[in-house]
């Protein structure tokens, strides 16, 4: 199945004004990791319109938080069969989500903690901290943030690789797996309609390892 294709239809459908724009955006590697799970309890901080909830079977329970509420009916109304819970408020009050998880997603939220963004949420290495908390001891995080070292990101507010390792490694969490995703440039999504370009760019994120990537996926695990 051409997952990113779906994908995109469903945001474009669905919650057009949300979809963040990259058609090689790595939050589009995450479904494969959601789509044969069963029977997990799912924590999702900044689920956002939860398209990709619309790829995880029922047999599972999925916890959705975000301070959007129209981005929040939306994953109600995508969702509605399959008794998901969706909350409205912030990812740090973990108060919101007691107990612990078999997989936490964080996509695109990492950044929102840098000190010179709009946002300015606090201490990454804290929000890792209170995650791993929550974690199962063979759960895992599922992350993906943009790479400051990408000359697209030159003086945004954007952590750079090392520093994600570093918050990694400080919050005590190792690393499962890590792509380092789209070595050529973010302007590839204009090149989207070409057949297999999605798939030769994961060969070529995995084979090249480029530290000046576009973006970061992490699986993370205790």
């Amino acid at each position: 199945m051409n997952y990113r294709k779906k994908i995109k239809d469903l945001w474009i459908k669905n919650a057009k004004h949300l979809y963040w724009g990259d058609d090689f955006d790595s939050r589009y590697l995450v479904v494969e990791y959601l789509k044969d799970l069963k029977g997990k309890k799912i924590l999702d901080l900044g689920c956002s319109a939860a398209i990709l909830h619309t790829f995880i079977d029922p047999s599972n329970s999925v916890v959705g938080i975000d301070l959007d509420e129209e981005a929040l009916e939306i994953a109600k109304k995508l969702n509605k069969d399959k008794g998901f819970k969706y909350i409205k408020g912030d990812v740090r009050d973990d108060s919101l989500y007691p107990g612990k998880y078999d997989v936490i997603i964080f996509l695109a939220m990492l950044e929102l903690f840098h000190p010179k963004g709009k946002f300015k949420l606090g201490d990454p290495v804290e929000m890792l901290k209170k995650m791993k908390e929550h974690l199962n001891d063979n759960g895992i995080i599922i992350l993906t943030t943009p790479n400051g070292n990408n000359s697209y990101y030159k003086n945004k507010a954007k952590w750079k690789l090392e520093e994600v390792e570093s918050f990694i490694k400080k919050a005590g969490l190792k690393v499962r797996k890590r792509i380092l995703w789209n070595p050529i440039s973010i302007h590839l999504t204009k090149l989207s309609f070409i057949p297999f370009m999605f798939e030769l760019l994961r060969f070529l994120s995995e084979k090249l390892n480029s530290k000046n990537s576009v973006s970061m996926f992490y699986v993370l695990e205790k």
